[in-house]
């Protein structure tokens, strides 16, 4: 590993001599934000909410602190103890000036109020109406810095007959004035919140709560969560939270959101045919982006790391009930990805902004759920499990980088993946492998079989399955490597070979799948005959994929 550790080693060099990432640097001094106290109460007939918001702050010679509250949310006042603190806005910044440096421990209460309504590219972050009412933590439906993990207490006071969901556990419900109190006591990145006329549905993991608060009914939704969750505890490691609440809305959401033990989604998704694949992606959001969160950078997030791993993740599931589901899927993420490539400059995983558009999700969704894909192959099963739970291990309760990814794969695996991490999550390169030639020899009792391949597209370095099927139906597959942009491999076999074929298994993201197939021959029969309809079909297939981008 060389480029990619080297910034890595310098970003934690520097961490070392600047003390670390948790203080928030201001004008003048630093402050650390060590809990919130947020109490909200919502208005739905007139679409309106009134909150306040106590933030407990550690700082040295802290002049002013900015924080982000939704452009929505108008401030009224802010205190420190008795004293009123002037304070600035500018589109989401707010931005508090002390009358004089503050240092130490103490609390700054902020009133609020206005409508819950955060867009971004078509996803309604907040939202409020009649029926149902949400703010996922992006939003900044409180006054908040972002990235920094804390503590919190939130309470949602929502219309008579409505509950109040949020992350954390529920401390107690105020029956009188229809206030649900949660306490969160793990620090965490930000807090979410769902609130409407719900039914709720309840079974245990174990010791742990599995909810769905629904405003409709929607047949074995604990079951189906609870299954969900046994998956990711099995193959992520110990589930991190005391409950898994997932809380239906209405509004524009356009899927679903989660975080520390609260998912919420939109209805349509939850009656869908993917309810599944996406209630997996936002579960396994606990461990990626709740128990690790991506590395903040100036002018970088790694979102792959919460994004790219959590769709894998549905993946996952998916492949653990049917295989046939995960190809579809994996097919599906592939047909999204070149489409936009087709018709977009593209952009690599690494350098993605999160602006949560075509873009961001066709190269950090779909491709990077296929970037693991490829990793899973190169490293092998264990491998790839074990680099995933050693990840969370190591960075649980922190936030990391690709690079710190990186190199956990690689003490995992023990393989240099410079190459891998380069190629894949560096650049846009795209390859595409063609069978050139195949010319057979018989040698005495065997066959000798000398294979061209060519990348037809951009230039990879990647192993690679080769299978060879014989005429008497048996079929075997040799691993070769492939770094240029054409080269020979010999293979040898007991019986004639008929049929070559590139990644049989579909490992590998390729501009085109139609050219993996090279037929020497077609034999008189109905394996033969098979062969024949199953090459006819992929170019086919092949021409309706050219012809629908026209």
């Amino acid at each position: 590993m060389d480029g990619w550790r080297y910034v890595g080693t310098f970003f934690w060099a520097l961490l070392i001599i600047t003390g670390g990432l948790p203080h928030v640097w201001a004008a003048a001094g630093k402050a650390d934000i060590e809990h919130y106290s947020i109490a909200l109460s919502l208005d739905p007939a007139n679409r309106t909410v009134r909150g306040a918001a106590t933030i407990t702050v550690n700082a040295t010679d802290l002049e002013e602190l900015t924080l982000e509250l939704m452009e929505a949310l108008q401030p009224i006042s802010a205190e420190v103890g008795t004293r009123p603190v002037g304070f600035t806005r500018n589109g989401t910044e707010l931005t508090l000036s002390f009358d004089r440096a503050e240092s130490g421990v103490f609390d700054i209460h902020i009133e609020y109020g206005g409508t819950l309504d955060a867009e971004m590219n078509g996803h309604s972050w907040a939202y409020i109406d009649g029926e149902s009412a949400y703010a996922v933590h992006e939003s900044r439906w409180y006054p908040a810095v972002t990235g920094d993990r804390t503590t919190a207490t939130i309470s949602i006071q929502p219309p008579k007959g409505w509950m109040g969901i949020s992350n954390g556990e529920l401390a107690g419900v105020d029956e009188k004035n229809n206030v649900y109190r949660w306490v969160v006591d793990t620090p965490e990145v930000g807090f979410s919140f769902a609130a409407g006329r719900y039914r709720v549905v309840q079974t245990y993991n174990r010791h742990i709560p599995v909810e769905c608060y629904l405003l409709a009914p929607k047949e074995r939704c604990p079951e189906t969560l609870n299954h969900i969750l046994s998956f990711m505890t099995q193959y992520l490691g110990e589930y991190p939270y005391g409950k898994l609440s997932l809380a239906e809305v209405k509004g524009n959401l356009n899927g679903g959101h989660g975080d520390h033990s609260l998912i919420i989604m939109s209805g349509d998704i939850i009656r869908s045919p993917q309810f599944r694949e996406f209630l997996a992606h936002e579960v396994s959001h606990n461990w990626f982006g709740g128990t690790v969160s991506p590395e903040d950078r100036k002018g970088r997030r790694d979102h792959w790391l919460t994004e790219g791993l959590a769709t894998y993740a549905g993946v996952l599931y998916l492949e653990s009930i049917d295989r046939g589901l995960a190809e579809r899927s994996l097919a599906a993420k592939r047909k999204e990805y070149l489409s936009f490539r087709e018709d977009n400059e593209d952009v690599a995983i690494a350098a993605a902004k999160g602006g949560y558009d075509r873009a961001f999700h066709a190269v950090v969704y779909s491709k990077g759920a296929w970037v693991l894909h490829m990793l899973r192959y190169v490293m092998g099963d264990d491998a790839f499990s074990r680099t995933l739970q050693n990840y969370l291990e190591r960075y649980d309760g922190g936030s990391a980088s690709i690079e710190d990814f990186q190199q956990v794969a690689e003490e995992t695996s023990g393989m240099d993946l410079d190459w891998f991490f380069g190629e894949w999550l560096g650049s846009t390169a795209l390859p595409d492998f063609l069978i050139r030639s195949a010319r057979v020899r018989k040698t005495g009792d065997s066959y000798n079989v000398t294979v061209r391949l060519r990348q037809e597209g951009d230039v990879v370095r990647t192993p690679l399955d080769i299978t060879v099927h014989t005429a008497d139906g048996a079929a075997f597959t040799e691993r070769v490597w492939m770094d240029s942009r054409e080269a020979e491999f010999e293979l040898q076999t007991a019986s004639e070979p008929i049929v070559l074929e590139i990644d049989r298994e579909g490992w590998l993201l390729e501009a085109k799948r139609s050219n993996n197939r090279y037929v020497v021959r077609y034999p008189l029969s109905l394996y033969g005959l098979r062969l024949f309809f199953t090459s006819l079909a992929d170019r086919l297939s092949a021409f309706s994929f050219l012809t629908s981008r026209t």
